[in-house]
């Protein structure tokens, strides 16, 4: 389930192929966070950078990210089997991460661009 907290700027979406640039924080469904990108809630202040169709990823962020625009901020409340208590889910948390609970992630979409992967890692892509 979707809740928009803040619309975004035009009508683009991000699709296969774009790298999309976002901060996420999770929180359990009583407020507390329990990880995040931001430096306020104890993160490093260092978006996620996930090219579509590419990057491994949660299927919650498969399905929520191609949905939003650049500017958006939104609410995804997202049952354990698509997030990380998904059945092999691509990702692994800590042991102490409350993957079998049901979590929001508030996620804002920064930007997002096509690009062109450089290392099949997806260490090195390229704006185009």
């Amino acid at each position: 389930m979707k809740a928009i907290i803040r619309s975004g700027d035009g009508k683009a979406k991000p699709a296969d192929g774009d790298q999309a640039i976002f901060h996420c924080t999770t929180r359990t469904l009583d407020g507390i966070i329990v990880d995040s990108t931001r430096s306020e809630h104890g993160g490093k202040d260092n978006p996620i950078r996930n090219v579509l169709g590419k990057s491994k990823m949660i299927l919650g962020f498969v399905e929520g990210i191609p949905t939003m625009t650049k500017g958006e901020v939104a609410m995804f409340k997202m049952k354990p089997e698509i997030h990380y208590a998904e059945e092999d889910c691509p990702l692994t948390v800590s042991e102490t991460f409350p993957k079998n609970d049901e979590l929001h992630f508030e996620i804002e979409m920064i930007d997002f661009h096509k690009v062109k992967v450089v290392s099949e890692d997806l260490g090195v892509v390229k704006k185009v």
